[in-house]
């Protein structure tokens, strides 16, 4: 009774203890709340050998890992079924693991000129392959988001593998186990501007322009006349009365000479006559 005793309480202090990282110099420890026994102390301990919590575990799922912020992390989950070298193997699984810290550090540095890294997962099967199509679940992302999936060769090496985005799901066909880096592409503004050349030659065109505009008002006692000339408004003010006398002046001036003319031709037309006779 009393050896039955102390491993009952030998298992309560090991669910009750926080669970450091094997790796040495990772950021944080991994905890297993209270909630997190379900009264199968085999998995619980798988849990904890995976550090991961009891829900990531049963789920074969990721929702948090090293250097990078929780509340950022795009939660990942792998189900049953996969298509190895172009055959379904419904019956097969990839076990979803914790990406190593180094990891990480390496796909952060990819995404830098990138775009956003969205997660690093470490998947890894018993079965042997060439090329195997796994679709991972991933709440909240959307059918046409600029996501592209990275398999790691070397820490300075990352592949981009093809990639299928829909609704909550990301689709990537790999060629070994490994780590990947899930990066969505930034998003960029495109301005378009008119061409110099195009510029130059509108402003050219505008200083070419000449603008008359003559404004008059009935009774007015001034005529206003606004030349736009190169962008510059040029305004003339004349005198209306001064203009109508030098109007009239012409007028009477050119009445003058017409008559004048007139006189002319009949004193010739009398001239004639005279000499006929």
């Amino acid at each position: 009774m009393k050896k039955a005793l102390v491993l009952t309480l030998a298992g309560a202090m090991i669910f009750s203890t926080p669970v450091m990282a094997k790796e040495v110099g990772a950021p944080e420890a991994v905890y297993l709340e209270d909630s997190s026994y379900i009264g199968i102390t085999a998995e619980t301990v798988r849990a904890i050998d995976a550090n991961k919590t009891i829900q990531e575990h049963t789920n074969n799922a990721v929702t948090d890992h090293w250097d990078m912020d929780s509340d950022s992390v795009q939660a990942l989950a792998i189900g049953r079924g996969a298509v190895l070298d172009g055959e379904e193997a419904p019956g097969l699984t990839f076990e979803l693991m914790k990406p190593e810290l180094k990891r990480v550090y390496a796909a952060k540095t990819l995404a830098q000129d990138k775009g956003t890294l969205l997660a690093v997962a470490n998947v890894h099967t018993h079965a042997s392959y060439e090329t195997a199509k796994i679709t991972f679940y991933a709440p909240g992302v959307k059918a046409g988001d600029a996501i592209t999936v990275y398999q790691r060769v070397t820490d300075d090496d990352w592949t981009a593998v093809p990639t299928e985005v829909t609704d909550d799901h990301v689709a990537v066909e790999i060629t070994a186990n490994g780590h990947l880096a899930f990066i969505k592409a930034a998003v960029t503004a495109t301005v378009v501007e008119a061409p110099k050349a195009a510029q130059t030659e509108e402003k050219a065109q505008q200083a070419d322009t000449k603008t008359v505009a003559v404004a008059e008002k009935k009774d007015a006692d001034t005529i206003t006349v606004a030349v736009d000339e190169k962008e510059e408004t040029v305004t003339i003010t004349m005198d209306k009365k001064e203009a109508d006398k030098k109007a009239d002046a012409a007028t009477d001036e050119k009445a003058a000479d017409e008559k004048a003319d007139a006189e002319t031709d009949v004193k010739a037309a009398d001239k004639k006559a005279d000499a006929a006779n």
